[in-house]
């Protein structure tokens, strides 16, 4: 697992997210009891919250789950400095 800053998180959520072969992102607190997944569904996306709340959001567009995932960012990681990113692609 690799750990990113929670102020580039989002930037690096969109690079990841260009790639053809990226399936899912996760983000992690250090303890690992919140996280966030991003899943690609082909153009559609899924952000699925567990931590304080637990819901699924799906069928966004790229631009409604970047900023779903801006707000997400907020309330499940308030103290957080330091995400792990966990990062699953297809096998080419």
């Amino acid at each position: 697992m690799k750990t990113i800053t929670k102020q580039t998180a989002l930037r690096f959520v969109k690079q990841q997210l260009k790639h053809a072969t990226t399936v899912s992102i996760t983000l992690l607190t250090h303890k690992k009891d919140q996280q966030v997944t991003i899943e690609k569904q082909g153009e559609l996306f899924q952000i699925t919250e567990n931590g304080y709340q637990k819901e699924t959001y799906t069928d966004l567009t790229d631009q409604s789950a970047l900023k779903l995932l801006k707000k997400l960012l907020a309330t499940e990681f308030p103290r957080s400095h330091q995400l792990y990113c966990q990062i699953t692609s297809l096998r080419v």
